[in-house]
């Protein structure tokens, strides 16, 4: 504590992938320290030892940095002017004496060292020892909080360009895309319509591949843009009461439930807080998905609701073919698919949609199944607040 540490120094280690990024750096380089800060007292002559320091390139075991590098432990030097490194006879020089250096561990690796020196002889003092010591781990600790959150900055950043991206997107798939696909759409049926007679059967089955290809991109971009509007039209949350929601899906489906012959029960839904409009297109994509999927059987379907907490769990159950788990995380993926179009239709989007809008109102969505036994689909939504809660 009586020492007057004039001089001091980080020294940070630039590993090979950093410093062949560099231009004209040798892709071969070793790992280097380099002197990232450098203090001085004001009454310390050492310019010199500033300056070689601040031009300093050292190896594992070079000079006292290096040797800390090495050892992974602190390191004294009663006297520097004993020292036949050419930084070090510097410090002698400036008419420093005693130098002290520990490591910033960075877990079990050494990423850096500090340096200091003062202008006495000192023998080692273990006891500032071991306490700088500890400060080194401190120090790394703070290093890999801070290199976490810049991860974490740019990672958000790099979300922000995606979501800036996807609804540049859905400007130009509204505006530039759909439009003259529409077009396509409707000279493809005006010339089906209008030249029946003037067109063999050949002719008729090529304007149906092409109306068909047509209807299928225009349902893509359908829901490439509901898919790109969770987060940008999606309207502030409220109380929203889920059998209100469950009753217009049904209403959605009403002729694909005829159809199936399907039969859907439900618990009594509760009330949450959400987007009344997504929670309407949540409870359709599931139990439509149901009603698509299902075996030899009329679909059965049957959605419940439990409070755990400070959140409802629904689910969405079916008796239809089921899904192998180990296609259970692939399924929520944008555009994936797990059957031909000519097996089941539809775009692979649906899903996608589901896990983004309860990812939006802060819940969670997951899936039970066995091939050919039937699936289970469950997600998480918050729990509408009361006075006193």
């Amino acid at each position: 504590e009586n020492l007057d540490w004039s001089v001091g120094a980080l020294w940070t280690r630039s590993d090979q992938a950093e410093a062949s990024s560099a231009p004209g750096a040798d892709a071969a380089a070793p790992p280097m320290l380099h002197c990232a800060v450098i203090w001085r007292a004001p009454s310390a002559q050492a310019a010199d030892l500033v300056e070689a320091s601040r031009k300093a390139a050292l190896r594992r075991g070079e000079d006292l940095p290096g040797r800390v590098w090495a050892t992974a432990e602190p390191a004294w030097i009663t006297d520097v002017a004993e020292d036949n490194s050419p930084r070090l006879r510097l410090a002698a020089q400036a008419g420093l004496r005693g130098a002290f250096a520990f490591p910033v561990q960075l877990g079990h690796e050494p990423c850096g060292v500090m340096e200091f020196f003062t202008r006495q002889t000192e023998p080692p003092d273990e006891p500032l020892r071991d306490v700088l010591a500890g400060v080194g781990s401190q120090i790394g600790q703070f290093i890999e909080r801070t290199r976490a959150e810049d991860q974490l900055r740019q990672a958000s950043a790099e979300l922000q360009r995606s979501n800036t991206d996807l609804q540049q997107f859905a400007y130009v798939a509204s505006h530039d895309l759909f439009e003259p696909l529409r077009m396509v759409t409707s000279y493809l049926q005006l010339l089906c319509d209008r030249y029946e007679d003037k067109l063999d059967q050949e002719a008729h089955e090529f304007i149906g591949f092409a109306l068909d290809g047509a209807q299928r991109m225009q349902a893509l971009i359908k829901d490439l843009l509901a898919y790109a509007r969770v987060d940008t039209r999606g309207r502030s949350f409220e109380a929203v009461n889920c059998e209100h929601t469950f009753v217009a899906a049904m209403s959605n489906l009403k002729i694909a439930i005829d159809e199936a012959n399907a039969v859907i029960t439900h618990d009594a839904l509760p009330t949450v807080q959400g987007d009344s409009v997504q929670l309407t297109q949540l409870f359709q994509n599931l139990i439509g998905n149901a009603i698509k999927f299902h075996g030899s059987e009329a679909p059965r379907i049957h959605v419940g609701a439990q409070r755990t907490g400070d959140e409802w769990t629904f689910s969405v159950r079916d008796n239809g073919i089921g899904i192998d788990p180990k296609n259970f995380e692939r399924i929520f993926a944008i555009f994936q698919r797990l059957h031909t179009r000519h097996e089941y239709s539809g775009t692979g989007i649906g899903l996608a949609i589901c896990k983004k809008i309860v990812e939006r109102h802060g819940g969670r969505i997951w899936l039970e199944s066995e091939l050919g036994k039937g699936s289970t689909f469950w997600f998480t939504l918050p729990v509408v607040k009361r006075e006193g809660e």
